[in-house]
């Protein structure tokens, strides 16, 4: 940028008269449009309008003394249009282009682009205000502090870049739309700064009329199962998406909630499907998160997948189609382990001087608990479920009616066990034993198959009719022995 504080600067020897019409509209047929205004020479581009769209003359002559008007600023090969105020071209001037959407679809969003320029100083502050239709977009707009002078010509002009994104528009199909620049001056109008507009391009997004896609996940959850504290998940989740409908489409797949952080999403197919009924749109979704604290892990987070096809094809097609939403499920567990309960009168781990009478069968119960292992900050609702696994008993014992596997899925729930001794064929002193299996349930770092010893011991006496039955109220301490 070169700056120059001179007197006068002639920046073109031609003057423009312009007169526009207020309800023209320059026809949008395509998505993109741009003006550079270096045709400008002679008059405005088709449409545009300065002044709020009233007959001016267009001046080119720049100074520290210049009347205030609508100016074409002309550097070298390039052209810019604008504005100079002054006390009698007032305040609240503004560049103003009208557009007609003929691209046969609605109008989504704009993308517009531009630079301000400056030409002149002023010792007033001034202000652009954007507008789309009667929607201020901030940032459209731009603020020029006050100068110490009126008589600084800039050649060429400092520049200001600016990106304006336009959504949530719908504008039909043979519909218009107006741009608005407004300049305003701090307080007044006199001591104006010369500033234009340059290189402006637009690119609009529509609505197709005729994306036919649908995309439809294959699970409403995925379930990372349970894991032991400390213990990292055992795998990823995969969760299919298929796609109907003839037309291309893109979607997108992402966490969103409370945890998403805790999750990474992987869209294996690049996040677009091909023409036709496919079913190729893999994502695989993994838990990133700490393993260190018991919990579930999907609490507050889904998996949300969009269809990005923009499309007024109807409900349910294109961007129209609502969102699969995908829980999660899975948690971080602390270890359970089995124990016999801890009745006062149970002994040496099962039943010891019994007195049996010959050749009957009698049945004695009692339980197993499940227990936490002692490490800090454990509850029981995140205790592994604590499965019977099984029975080895010597010639004789039989258990009787075992419990449903996996009842016992809280610390100090138990397990109700019966055993039955057949005494025929013995005689005098006997022992008998129990072995009871428990495992944790499957879980990515649990521990391996826990074991219980239960063991009977008597006699057997040969008159049956005087023996007692012998009830859990008689049980004598147990002793617990794990493998």
């Amino acid at each position: 940028m070169q700056v120059r504080a001179i007197r006068t600067a002639v920046i073109t020897a031609a003057v423009a008269a312009i007169a526009q019409s207020s309800d023209a509209a320059i026809v949008l047929n395509s998505t993109t449009y741009s003006q550079n205004f270096n045709t400008a020479t002679s008059a405005l581009p088709a449409d545009w309008t300065i002044g709020g769209g009233t007959s001016s003359a267009l001046a080119t002559t720049l100074n520290g003394s210049s009347s205030g008007s609508a100016y074409r600023f002309q550097s070298g090969s390039d052209i810019a249009i604008g504005i100079l105020n002054s006390g009698g071209y007032t305040t609240g001037k503004a560049i103003v282009a009208t557009f007609q959407n003929n691209t046969g679809a609605t109008i989504s969003a704009l993308d517009l682009d531009w630079n301000y320029e400056k030409y002149r100083s002023g010792s007033r502050a001034w202000t652009w205000d954007f507008k789309v239709n009667s929607t201020t977009i901030t940032a459209g707009g731009q603020a020029y502090a006050a100068d110490a002078n009126n008589t600084t010509v800039t050649f060429p002009p400092t520049s200001i870049a600016k990106s304006v994104n336009a959504t949530g528009l719908s504008i039909a199909d043979g519909a218009t739309f107006t741009l608005t620049w407004t300049l305003t001056g701090t307080g007044g109008s006199s001591n104006g700064q010369a500033l234009a507009i340059d290189d402006f391009t637009l690119n609009a997004t529509t609505l197709s009329a005729g994306n036919n896609t649908t995309i439809t996940a294959s699970a409403t959850t995925v379930d990372f199962g349970k894991t032991v504290r400390g213990t990292n998940f055992a795998s990823s989740q995969v969760v299919e998406l298929s796609k109907t409908g003839s037309d291309t489409t893109a979607f997108s797949a992402i966490a969103s909630g409370a945890n998403a952080g805790n999750f990474s999403v992987t869209n294996n197919k690049g996040g677009n499907f091909g023409a036709g009924n496919v079913n190729d749109g893999d994502v695989t979704v993994g838990y990133t998160g700490s393993v260190a604290t018991p919990g579930a892990i999907g609490t507050g987070t889904t998996i949300v997948v969009d269809n990005l096809a923009t499309t007024s094809a109807g409900a349910g097609q294109g961007s129209n189609d609502a969102n699969d939403v995908i829980t999660i499920t899975g948690g971080i567990y602390d270890l359970a382990n089995a124990s016999l309960a801890g009745d006062s009168d149970i002994d040496n781990g099962g039943l010891t001087d019994l007195a049996l009478n010959a050749d009957t069968t009698e049945q004695f119960s009692f339980n197993v608990s499940n227990v936490l292992s002692g490490l800090a900050g454990q509850t029981a609702e995140f205790t592994l479920d604590l499965l019977y696994a099984g029975a080895v008993a010597d010639a004789g014992l039989t258990l009787i009616g075992p419990p449903t596997l996996g009842a016992a899925t809280v610390a100090e729930d138990t397990l109700t066990f019966t055993v039955a001794i057949d005494t025929t064929g013995l005689s005098g002193a006997f022992s008998k034993t129990l072995t009871l299996s428990f495992e944790n349930e499957s879980a990515n770092g649990a521990a391996g198959t826990q074991t219980i010893t239960y063991t009977l011991e008597g006699t057997v006496v040969p008159e049956p009719a005087s023996l007692a039955i012998v009830s859990l109220g008689g049980l004598t301490l147990m002793r617990r022995r794990r493998v």
